[in-house]
């Protein structure tokens, strides 16, 4: 599917909004309104998906690859929270080395 810059744009409107309604679900904790949202967020990013040409199976592959060798399970310890976790891997991820992680998903 090929779309053209202002179609994409478009596109990109709408997930930006999408994405806004969600979070303003998210934020007030109301699971039936999240369930009615994260779809639309979905769609939009398999559409995206689509126009691109991008095999997401193959795009979440990759990714869990990369995620795999740059955070490494032993760099966390059972008591390590969300901002210890972060820390770490921020120190530990040398921004160089993301040329090693090229994985095609096209």
């Amino acid at each position: 599917m090929l779309a053209n810059n202002r179609q994409i744009k478009s596109i990109n409107d709408l997930l930006t909004s999408e994405i806004d309604e969600l979070l303003l679900e998210i934020n007030a904790g109301d699971t039936e309104k999240i369930a009615q949202e994260l779809p639309d967020v979905v769609w939009f990013c398999l559409t995206l998906a689509n126009i691109y040409g991008i095999d997401l199976e193959a795009a979440f592959y990759a990714k869990a690859i990369r995620n795999e060798i740059k955070y490494p399970a032993e760099m966390f310890s059972e008591d390590s929270d969300y901002l210890i976790a972060h820390a770490l891997c921020r120190q530990n991820w040398d921004k160089a080395n993301d040329d090693n992680f090229k994985i095609d998903t096209i």
